[in-house]
């Protein structure tokens, strides 16, 4: 038993002493990568999709195990020849990785740079945006306003009409306004000004949106899966204000409550702590 125990010891002890530092990065690596993709296909339409991919590839193994050549050959020819079918279905998925990936590059670009920009979106900005959500939301207008990020919105703005103008508070209320041509789509929010409205987003596919849900919150949903966007929900029923980000989307915003999120997300951080700064002072 003792020497049973001395020899694990030193078989884990060998092991260990030849694993290198690119061993260690390979392996945290491609645990990321894996994390991240099943963070990323959880709860979308592709899950099921996989799942069964996954089936399969577990039925080439029996097989090949169990010595059945002739449903090896076959389930193997499916997934050599399934790969451009793959890349077709996933589509979507693919090119939001890349837009993730690309999104995080620009990041670490930005933050190894030493010049510094001033923000795109301002506290007046937020004031003008917040004011004009509030009025829609008081006289049951609907309202569709996404806010770009680092995921240009260009192709969604190409779906509308191009303004270029500021984001002022009654341009947001007119564009709302019932008999407005551009009523029934959405606003574009980029780079500090409004770039165009009666834009269409992409409709979300989730399944377990509430059923009370209407085609402009599937909408504002939809274009927050596949991009990075803030965006504002206002309900023509009930004057609900949402928010959705991420793939999520939050209901029942305040005042208060809709003007600190998007200050959340739409300032930078050295604005955002000088503001807190700032109250704490007004409050003593």
């Amino acid at each position: 038993m003792l020497e049973a125990i001395y020899n694990l010891w030193n078989f884990i002890v060998s092991t260990v002493m030849l694993i290198r530092l690119q061993d260690i990065i390979d392996i945290l690596a491609v645990t990321f990568i894996f994390y991240q993709l099943a963070k990323f296909f959880k709860n979308t339409k592709s899950t099921q999709l996989l799942k069964g991919i996954l089936i399969v590839m577990l039925l080439v193994g029996l097989s090949t195990v169990l010595g059945l050549n002739t449903l090896n050959f076959l389930l193997s020819s499916t997934l050599q020849f399934g790969v451009l079918a793959l890349i077709i279905l996933f589509q979507p998925e693919i090119r939001r990785i890349l837009e993730q990936f690309g999104k995080k590059g620009v990041n670490i670009l930005k933050f190894m740079s030493d010049d510094s920009k001033d923000s795109l979106y301002t506290e007046e900005l937020i004031d003008n945006v917040t004011k004009a959500v509030f009025n829609l939301s008081a006289n049951r207008t609907g309202a569709l306003i996404a806010f770009e990020r680092e995921i240009y919105l260009k192709e969604i703005c190409d779906t509308g009409t191009y303004i270029n103008s500021d984001c002022a508070q009654l341009l947001l209320e007119n564009i709302f306004f019932h008999n407005s041509p551009l009523h029934d789509g959405g606003v574009v929010v980029s780079k500090g000004k409004v770039a165009a409205a009666g834009c269409l987003f992409p409709l979300s596919e989730n399944k377990d949106i509430s059923a009370e849900l209407g085609t402009r919150h599937r909408a504002g949903l939809g274009l927050s899966e596949a991009t990075d966007s803030v965006i504002i929900i206002v309900s023509e029923e009930t004057g609900a204000i949402s928010v959705a980000i991420n793939g999520v989307l939050k209901r029942g915003f305040t005042r208060e409550m809709l003007h600190e999120q998007l200050s959340q997300c739409l300032l930078p951080a050295t604005e955002k702590k000088e503001k807190k700064f700032f109250k704490g002072r007004a409050k003593k």
